[in-house]
């Protein structure tokens, strides 16, 4: 079988790459500059999700297609990758003869909920214009029926070379000893690692054909694998050998002190608004529906994945 991949180069289309190669998969992957390989299962494409005209070469013959490729951080670009992309790579697809488009979209654009399960049925609110344009490229994939369509909304993902910091910032304030929770004992951390998602956008591949879902529907699925928020920061200190925090402060008390520092004071603090609602939210995101249509759990644990982050960040 054979599977085109855009965004082959980014974040998780590294990780899917080698993923699918090393499972047997010929793979022809999307670039926009010129790439050479010595993997005999990897074929490099030079071409971009606009430029139909190189799709051709990169589409033919291929089974499925997984679109890993977005612009993250350059608003300006959103549109032409987020939703134009997607649309001219559909429409490429389909005329080529493609059976099965994979969709890497985001749980991000999910209306935000404090407490309980948020399931692929949950309201959508996007809060940013990143969100908005994964909900409108969504939105034009229901819409569709040319094509048998799987849409993946995966949680945070994570790994040693993920472009944002975040993550690598707040363990170094369990490094340095700085770090003390917020809250709840009952909050929750919705990372996923990048090997899990790409092993999960394989797993799609290899069951399409047992998957008993109409051939031109567009299905939607969580991709999570959510721990409580002690446990994982308990991994994170185990790997970095140093006593897991135990401070924990009530979120009311840290609240009034934002509030204050906002109309009063003006110092810049790495705690915002928006952070201390990523890390006082107890809700959880689903990945039933995902279970129990393709028989798959995340097969590499968070101890293993934050091992190779802490190792890569802080040379321990």
């Amino acid at each position: 079988m054979k599977i085109a991949v855009t965004g082959a180069s980014g974040f998780l289309g590294k990780y899917l790459v080698e993923n699918l190669t090393s499972n047997e998969f010929q793979v022809n992957a999307l670039s926009r500059e010129s790439r050479r390989t010595k993997n005999s299962k990897l074929t490099w494409i030079k071409g971009e999700l606009n430029d139909s005209d190189s799709h051709e070469l990169f589409l033919n013959g291929c089974d499925v297609i997984c679109n890993c490729a977005g612009e993250i951080n350059n608003q300006d670009n959103f549109k032409s990758s987020n939703i134009e992309g997607v649309k001219k790579i559909y429409e490429s697809s389909i005329r080529y003869g493609v059976k099965l488009f994979i969709h890497v979209s985001s749980a991000g654009i999910y209306k935000e909920k404090f407490d309980g399960s948020i399931g692929e049925d949950h309201g959508i609110f996007p809060e940013n214009s990143y969100e908005d344009s994964k909900v409108q490229a969504e939105n034009f994939l229901l819409n569709s029926s040319s094509l048998r369509t799987v849409i993946l909304r995966p949680t945070t993902i994570y790994g040693p070379d993920m472009p944002n910091e975040s993550l690598k910032a707040l363990f170094k304030t369990v490094l340095e000893r700085k770090f003390f929770f917020i809250g709840s004992r009952r909050v929750i951390s919705s990372y996923i690692s990048v090997k899990n998602v790409a092993d999960a956008i394989k797993r799609v591949i290899e069951r399409n054909d047992k998957v008993c879902i109409d051939d031109n529907k567009t299905n939607i699925y969580n991709i999570s694998d959510d721990v409580l928020f002690s446990e994982f920061i308990s991994i994170a200190s185990e790997k970095m050998s140093v006593q897991a925090p135990k401070l924990r402060f009530p979120l009311f008390t840290i609240t009034l002190c934002l509030w204050l520092n906002d109309h009063f004071l003006g110092i810049k603090l790495p705690l915002t608004k928006s952070r201390l609602k990523h890390l006082t939210k107890k809700s959880t995101f689903s990945n039933e529906k995902y279970i129990k249509t393709y028989l798959w759990y995340p097969p590499i644990p968070h101890e293993e994945t934050i091992d190779e982050c802490i190792q890569a960040w802080f040379k321990i």
